[in-house]
């Protein structure tokens, strides 16, 4: 019987301390930010054999776009052509991200002396 009550106590006495360490140091207020850092791959898949195909709006002046009337506004989508990008070209990947080229838009202006 007294072994009992010591066994009791013993693990009245422990849980007692860890709360109160844990309260008086703030340990229940502890925050912690993930660092773990995303694990993604790309393949190349079927992209050579899709770009043997041709997509509708690729020069197709059906699907220009006129964000302004003026012709020279940024948002303006005219004349649109398709340019088959090399894998290596369309994909970047580094330790923390990803990225995946979907649209590239080249203007072309000329200035004269």
């Amino acid at each position: 019987a007294r072994l009992g009550v010591l066994y009791r106590s013993l693990q009245v006495g422990v849980i007692i301390y860890v709360v109160t360490n844990m309260f008086l140091s703030g340990g229940h207020l502890y925050k912690e930010e993930p660092d773990g850092y995303p694990t993604f791959w790309f393949e190349a898949g079927d992209l050579y054999s899709a770009q043997n195909s041709t997509e509708a709006f690729c020069s197709n002046t059906e699907f220009n776009y006129y964000m302004d009337e003026d012709e020279n506004h940024y948002w303006n989508s005219v004349n649109l052509s398709c340019y088959n990008l090399h894998y290596s070209e369309a994909v970047r990947k580094t330790a923390k991200s990803g990225f995946v080229t979907t649209l590239i838009k080249r203007r072309h202006s000329r200035t004269l002396p």
